[in-house]
């Protein structure tokens, strides 16, 4: 977020809009969401606040609590312009069609001020996959991906209109059917020298990554890769899903490996704080990932109202997280327990840093 004076000082020299949009990623950042429309009420309280986002279809009822005129859940577009439609006859020239994801226009980056160096880029919607920690099919029931050429004609827009080389994959499930997708899409940047670079702060899935996949990753200028992996233990994969194996991570960090990527720039998230997880299980995951060639990132998890896993979080939990959403923050470990505390995931922090530090020198 931005300071409050700064926010109040951008929404007066603006022009009066005709209604306001506010967004929430995260439950918990709730109590943000809050201060944004008190803010919006008191310069204009005439001004309609429509809320959207994630909080809005994981938390309806905090939600609702807050304030705005119109909460949204689930894809919004379509809601969005019957909402503003109704408000104040804003004439839809255009529907997109929500099942044909190349229907939708590019987002308005250009209008940012100042403008980005990079693009948020989504080339699909949802994952087949149904890991139990995972709120993805809850927010896009149904996987569906644009056209390759769609994708490559967004990336060619913004690198030679705007000049901007830096792209950031925002998928859920980017390198699922790769051959499909992925791989012709880099394969025609190449081809066109569009010069770009690459970044995957949403974890890709390891079993897809083969050889051929790999080298090409590292071909067309991906500056950093994170694989979700979670952990090591193979009935906790089994589990919370069996999107990944450890041989098949294994493979995918030889491939990379092999590619010429260097370890550290394959980073591996591990979740940490997992109903029921012990420490040890942790430990043995960062071994088993410095030990493949990678590095470890420590995910601390969130629970997350609907998915397969909550009803357990509520059982682990130490915090009434059925009662206030800023318990379903991270950063506080919700379903910390005595087989791993705060203390715990502190040492375990520093055993990474200490491995690392190593490898650097």
């Amino acid at each position: 977020g931005i300071p409050i004076d700064i926010f109040n000082q951008r929404l007066r020299q603006a022009p009066r809009p005709e209604a306001v949009l506010i967004t929430s990623m995260m439950t918990y950042w709730y109590p943000g969401v809050a201060k944004a429309i008190e803010l919006v009420r008191d310069y204009d309280p005439h001004i309609p606040i429509l809320l959207g986002g994630n909080l809005v279809t994981l938390c309806p009822k905090t939600a609702n609590s807050l304030g705005a005129d119109f909460c949204l859940p689930g894809e919004g577009e379509l809601s969005l312009l019957q909402t503003l439609h109704e408000l104040g006859g804003l004439p839809i020239r255009y529907r997109p069609n929500l099942e044909n994801l190349d229907s939708l226009p590019y987002p308005a980056f250009d209008l940012l001020q100042p403008r980005p160096n990079y693009i948020l880029l989504q080339t699909s919607r949802g994952c087949p996959f149904r890991c139990v920690y995972c709120a993805s099919r809850i927010l896009s029931p149904k996987f569906r991906r644009r056209s390759v050429a769609n994708v490559v004609q967004e990336i060619e827009f913004w690198r030679r209109k705007y000049d901007i080389g830096h792209f950031v994959f925002s998928d859920d499930a980017l390198c699922v059917g790769a051959e499909d997708h992925l791989i012709p899409i880099l394969r025609a940047t190449q081809d066109k020298g569009l010069g770009a670079r690459f970044y995957t702060p949403n974890a890709i899935h390891a079993r897809e990554i083969s050889e051929e996949l790999a080298h090409l990753l590292y071909q067309t200028g991906f500056q950093t890769l994170r694989l979700g992996f979670e952990t090591s233990d193979p009935a906790r994969q089994k589990l919370t899903g069996g999107k990944v194996t450890n041989e098949q991570f294994q493979q995918a960090v030889k491939n990379l490996r092999q590619a010429g990527f260097s370890p550290n720039q394959i980073g591996v998230y591990i979740l940490v704080g997992l109903p029921g997880q012990t420490a040890q299980e942790v430990k043995d995951s960062i071994d088993f990932v410095f030990k493949a060639g990678a590095y470890p990132i420590l995910t601390e998890f969130s629970p997350i109202p609907g998915t397969p896993l909550w009803p357990k979080c509520l059982e682990h939990s130490p915090f009434d997280l059925s009662k206030d959403p800023l318990m379903h923050n991270n950063s506080i470990l919700p379903c910390q327990s005595p087989q791993l505390s705060w203390e715990d995931y502190l040492e375990l922090k520093l055993i990474i840093r200490t491995r690392l530090s190593r490898q650097i020198r």
